[in-house]
């Protein structure tokens, strides 16, 4: 069914009409709408010529595995801090992002208070990301008529009497190193008050919409908000994203052709390392589900040494490797006692010393 169309008719009033010059015309063309116009049902005159134009509309079928199953990594964490702690869950292939946040009026209370709000988008979501503090959500989906990759930026407005985070350093241009992350947590107007049940609408912007790098498989914004690096499916290219400089060519990084390991790649994460510098780790769509496999993938990871938004190196890494150098104690076996582990060198300071 088609909701639009027009019918176009070349016929006279009896199969011998004719025109003559300088006589009024026997055989005409005429227009006709139509409303819900089906193919199967045509209707023409007899001895005519009949033209029928209809809007087509285009349904296709997504590839598989554009879309993630469910995984409970289907979150972004946007703040975890003594005072404060936000979160945004979502479902990939839907259009819902619900994001919840808990506060309390100092470091030395326990009166933890939360408000959770739903936010609709038009897209069919394949990843969100969060800028440090919560501020800033970062949305990429399909949009379903063009079945174009969007990026969309949204910004929440800060609230008077809640908690917010605000980055104190300077963010340079990609290509120029970057200090160290610095930021000051402080509540809007010095005067705590509990957070309400419904938050304002963000304010919601295209930072990207393409159609000739393949679907959004995972973002992974930069603290200091220079830019944005995201993975595609199916082939798995990482693609850098300028936010500072709007007219600045969507750069591709690396590829399977660069790094065999990017083949299987689904999540990307950014760390910091106190000897690598700044890390951005790509790993498969279920390190569980890998680590068990006879052969199990590896993770990837892409360093920043300076911090100027340029990759320049990369190494790939065992997923057992990466998970014991993040942790900080072990249980004994034997004793059931929890066993120090040397400090690791593994830090998210933007993320209140907690790595996630």
């Amino acid at each position: 069914m088609f909701p639009r169309a027009r019918r176009f008719t070349i016929a006279g009033a009896d199969d011998m009409a004719y025109n003559e010059p300088g006589q009024p015309p026997r055989v005409c063309i005429r227009e006709d709408a139509l409303q819900d116009f089906a193919p199967g049902a045509l209707e023409i005159e007899p001895v005519s010529v009949t033209l029928f134009l209809a809007d087509l509309i285009v349904v296709s079928a997504l590839p598989e595995g554009v879309f993630r199953e469910k995984d409970p990594r289907d979150r972004a964490t946007g703040a975890v801090f003594p005072t404060f702690t936000q979160l945004a869950r979502y479902d990939a292939g839907m259009s819902e992002i619900s994001l919840r946040r808990q506060e309390c009026p100092d470091e030395q209370s326990h009166d933890w208070r939360w408000s959770e709000n739903a936010y609709s988008t038009r897209l069919k979501i394949v990843a969100v990301d969060s800028r440090l503090g919560g501020g800033e959500l970062f949305v990429a989906g399909i949009e379903p008529d063009t079945e174009a990759s969007i990026i969309e930026r949204w910004v929440f407005p800060v609230r008077s009497g809640r908690w917010h985070h605000t980055y104190t350093g300077t963010a340079n241009p990609i290509g120029t190193p970057t200090a160290a992350y610095t930021y000051q947590n402080s509540i809007e107007g010095g005067l705590y008050r509990p957070p309400p049940a419904l938050w304002y609408a963000p304010e919601r912007t295209v930072v990207l919409r393409t159609m000739a790098c393949g679907f959004v498989r995972s973002l992974a914004c930069d603290p200091e908000g220079r830019y944005l690096l995201f993975s595609t499916y199916p082939w798995g290219y990482i693609y850098q994203l300028d936010l500072m400089d709007p007219g600045a060519p969507l750069a591709r990084l690396f590829g399977i052709s660069e790094i065999a390991e990017l083949a299987g790649a689904s999540w990307l994460e950014i760390r910091q390392h106190a000897d690598l510098g700044r890390v951005c780790v790509v790993s498969p769509p279920d390190i569980s589900a890998a680590s068990a496999q006879p052969v199990p993938p590896k993770l990837v990871y892409l360093i920043d040494g300076n911090n100027d938004g340029v990759f320049e190196a990369h190494v790939a890494v065992e997923i057992e490797e990466d998970r014991m150098s993040r942790m900080t104690a072990v249980v004994d076996p034997v004793t059931f006692q929890v066993v120090p582990l040397p400090e690791s060198k593994w830090s998210a300071p933007w993320a209140g010393g907690l790595c996630f």
